[in-house]
């Protein structure tokens, strides 16, 4: 999960030309395209950052959610300046919202900026495959054709997904599969 860490000005430039050069490789989902470095300065002192990852969506009429994936503030005044540089980038691009990970003992200062609790998240951190023995199922990337083939129906029991026709479908499907990294 994230975390609010102190950043000093003499952190900041050490880490902020090593995370932008390895921006590919730490977000592999994602091209640079999609991510943006935000930034919150009193004169010429950093005093928080944050990197904002653009996903884009099936759902709620194919459109995204940003991700933040991480966060350093050095002076908690600059947290609220850097939601609203958040916000403004994320609605820009299409977001109908913006998620964290927090540990518990920071919600109460997300909230205090804007942010509420919602769901919980769960996290794999043993990514061994296991040979799947039962063959009533089978599992591939999604492709096109799937539009026809009950994909939307899933997503509408699961969430809003709101009127999407084929042309759109395809339009997020082709921008979704360009945003990825493929093997």
């Amino acid at each position: 999960s994230s975390s609010l860490e102190d950043l000093s000005t003499k952190d900041f430039h050490v880490i902020y030309p090593d995370m932008k050069a390895k921006m590919p490789s730490i977000l592999p989902k994602f091209k640079d395209k999609d991510n943006y470095a935000c930034i919150v300065r009193a004169g010429s002192e950093v005093m928080a950052y944050a990197v904002l990852a653009i996903e884009p969506k099936y759902i709620h009429h194919c459109s995204s959610v940003g991700h933040i994936i991480d966060i350093m503030v050095k002076d908690m005044a600059a947290l609220k300046p850097l939601e609203k540089e958040i916000s403004s980038i994320a609605k820009s691009r299409g977001c109908y919202k913006c998620i964290i990970d927090v540990k518990p003992d920071l919600v109460g200062l997300l909230t205090s900026a804007g942010y509420k609790s919602k769901d919980l998240q769960m996290m794999a951190t043993n990514l061994k495959v296991k040979k799947i023995t039962d063959s009533t199922f089978s599992a591939r990337e999604l492709r096109p054709e799937d539009f026809y083939k009950g994909f939307m129906k899933i997503l509408k029991q699961l969430t809003v997904v709101g009127d999407v026709c084929e042309k759109e479908f395809k339009k997020q499907y082709n921008c979704i599969q360009s945003s990825l990294h493929l093997c």
